[in-house]
């Protein structure tokens, strides 16, 4: 689902795959999209409960470090132990963002 388009309101829906109990969901791949930060967090809620999910690739999506950003990405890393891969490249995380790489 690379650039296609998917904004704050598509991210609802992501979220409802995600956390759907039977969901076999391994890799989510929806780079180039348009979540910004709220959509961000939808997103971020759902792959922490996610069960079977290992990469989650949100480059380029126009998110910054905006503390609640910063918290859904730490309570993500938390609580999904499946989780393995993430890219976050190409939105706007500066020095928090990079100190958070090296955290997780």
């Amino acid at each position: 689902m690379k650039y296609c388009g998917i904004d704050k309101d598509g991210a609802r829906a992501l979220f409802e795959l995600l956390i759907f109990s039977k969901s076999k969901l391994e890799i989510l791949d929806i780079t180039g999209n348009h979540l910004r930060n709220e959509g961000c967090k939808v997103v971020l809620n759902g792959v922490s409960v996610a069960k079977e999910l290992k990469k989650i690739h949100l480059a380029d999506n126009q998110f910054n470090e905006d503390p609640e950003i910063l918290d859904a990405i730490r309570g993500c890393m938390a609580r999904n132990k499946t989780l393995a891969r993430y890219d976050f490249q190409y939105n706007d995380l500066k020095d928090a963002g990079k100190y958070l790489r090296f955290c997780l």
